[in-house]
C-alpha cells in the first residue's frame, strides 16, 4: 500500500512538472510567456517574401514588404489558413529616386517601421491589449526596434484591417506567394497602417529576402513630386486656440489623454465638438475664444496638416505669426499633435476629427503623436 502511495506521489510530481513546463513555455520564439512581442531577426534573408505594397508619400513613395516563414507559406497553401504561431512581418521603407535609362525610377531605402502579427488560435492572452481577434499585434519604430510601441491593438491596429476581416484580418490579395483567392468585391487595400496595405501592389512570388523592386512611373502617372504627403508633423507654439469636431457619422475612437497642465509661455489650447474628448494639456487664455471648425471632409482649411497612414503631411509646415494650423485625422484610429517642449497639445483627435492651434509666437516647434511616437512633425513660425 505504501509503495502504491509513493508511486502515485511521484507520478503526481512528474505530471505537475510537465504541466508547469507547458505553462511557461512560449508558443512562439517571438512572444514570451506574458505575451510580449519582439521583432524577428534575419527575416529578410531566411523567410519567404510574400509581396509588396507601394504607397505614395510626400516627395516619393514608401515600400511595404511583407515576409513569412517558409513553413507558414507551405501550411497556408495546403490549408488556406494561417497556422497557430505563424508570424507576418511588414517592413516599411522610405524611397530614393533618380533618372535612369528607363526613366524616373524609385527604390526602397531607409527603414521606417515594422509591423508584426503572430497568429494565436487559442486566445492565450485574453487580458493583454496586444492580443485578440486571433493575433498578437506589434509595431516597432526604426529609432528603437527593440520596443513595441503598440498600446492597444483594438484602437491602433484593428481598424486598418477591418476590410480584410474575411481573410483573417490579412490582405492576402497582395501576396501572390500565397496564391490567394480573388479579392472580395469592395475590399479596400489602401490602409497603410495594416499588414500589407497601400495603393499599389507589386509581387515577388516565392522570393526569400527580396527587396522592393524599382518603381518606374509610366506616362500619365504622377511622379514623386506630385504625390500627396503622408509623413509630416508639426509642433507649434503661440497662444494656441485648439478646437475639435468629429465629422458626421464618424465613430468616436478617442483614447485617454493626460489632464491639463500649465502651458509654456503664451501658448494655450482648447477643444470642442466632441463632448467626451479628453481636454488638452494647455489652458485657453482669457482673451482667446475657442474656434469652431467645419467637419466636412471637403472643407480643408489653409495651413492644414493631414494625419494619414500613420504620418503627418506635410511633415514640416512654415507659417506666419498669428496663423491657425489645423490637423485633420484621416486614419481610422486616434492621433495627437503634442509639442516636444510641452508648449501645445491638441489632445486626442479621433478618426474623422480635426483640431486647430493658433501660433502667436515665432519659433520652431517639433511635435509627435503620443500613441505613435514614430510620427514626427515640425511647425516653423516666422514673423
Amino acid at each position: 500500500m505504501n509503495r502504491m502511495v509513493l508511486l502515485a506521489f511521484i507520478l503526481t510530481l512528474g505530471a505537475g512538472a510537465v504541466l508547469s513546463g507547458l505553462q511557461v513555455e512560449p508558443f512562439s520564439p517571438w512572444a514570451d510567456a506574458q505575451g510580449n512581442i519582439r521583432l524577428p531577426e534575419e527575416f529578410r534573408t531566411t523567410w519567404s517574401h510574400l509581396g509588396d505594397w507601394v504607397v505614395p508619400e510626400e516627395g516619393g513613395l514608401s515600400f511595404h514588404e511583407v515576409y513569412a516563414s517558409p513553413e507558414t507559406v507551405d501550411y497556408y497553401k495546403r490549408h488556406r489558413q494561417f497556422p497557430d504561431g505563424a508570424v507576418l512581418v511588414k517592413e516599411v521603407r522610405s524611397s530614393s529616386s533618380a533618372q535612369m535609362t528607363t526613366g524616373r525610377a524609385s527604390w526602397a531605402s531607409d527603414n521606417q517601421i515594422w509591423f508584426v502579427m503572430i497568429k494565436d488560435a487559442h486566445n492565450r492572452f485574453p487580458d493583454n491589449p496586444l492580443w485578440g481577434d486571433g493575433w498578437g499585434w506589434a509595431l516597432f519604430a526604426a529609432e528603437d526596434p527593440q520596443v513595441n510601441v503598440t498600446k492597444d491593438y483594438r484602437q491602433e491596429c484593428l481598424p486598418c484591417h477591418l476590410p480584410a476581416k474575411e481573410h483573417d484580418w490579412v490582405y492576402v490579395e497582395g501576396y501572390p506567394t500565397l496564391k490567394p483567392a480573388p479579392a472580395a468585391a469592395g475590399m479596400n487595400a489602401s490602409h497603410a497602417g495594416g499588414m500589407g496595405s497601400g495603393a499599389m501592389s507589386t509581387s515577388h512570388a516565392g522570393s526569400a529576402g527580396g527587396t522592393g523592386a524599382m518603381s518606374v512611373p509610366q506616362e500619365g502617372e504622377a511622379n514623386e513630386s506630385d504625390m500627396s504627403a503622408s509623413h509630416a508633423g508639426d509642433h507649434g507654439a503661440g497662444p494656441p486656440s485648439v478646437s475639435q469636431e468629429r465629422e458626421a457619422g464618424a465613430p468616436d475612437m478617442s483614447v485617454g489623454q493626460p489632464g491639463p497642465a500649465e502651458a509654456a509661455g503664451s501658448i494655450s489650447a482648447s477643444q470642442e465638438g466632441n463632448s467626451d474628448a479628453p481636454g488638452p494639456r494647455n489652458r485657453l487664455p482669457s482673451n482667446a475664444g475657442p474656434r469652431k471648425e467645419s467637419a466636412a471632409s471637403d472643407d480643408v482649411p489653409e495651413n492644414s496638416v493631414r494625419m494619414n497612414m500613420l504620418a503627418y503631411s506635410p511633415q514640416t509646415l512654415t507659417v506666419k505669426v498669428g496663423t491657425t494650423v489645423t490637423w485633420i485625422n484621416e486614419d481610422p484610429f486616434p492621433h495627437t499633435a503634442t509639442a516636444d517642449d510641452g508648449s501645445f497639445d491638441t489632445g486626442t483627435i479621433a478618426s474623422k476629427q480635426r483640431a486647430s492651434v493658433t501660433f502667436n509666437d515665432p519659433g520652431t516647434f517639433p511635435y509627435t503623436c503620443t500613441p505613435h511616437p514614430f510620427m514626427k512633425g515640425t511647425i516653423k513660425v516666422v514673423e
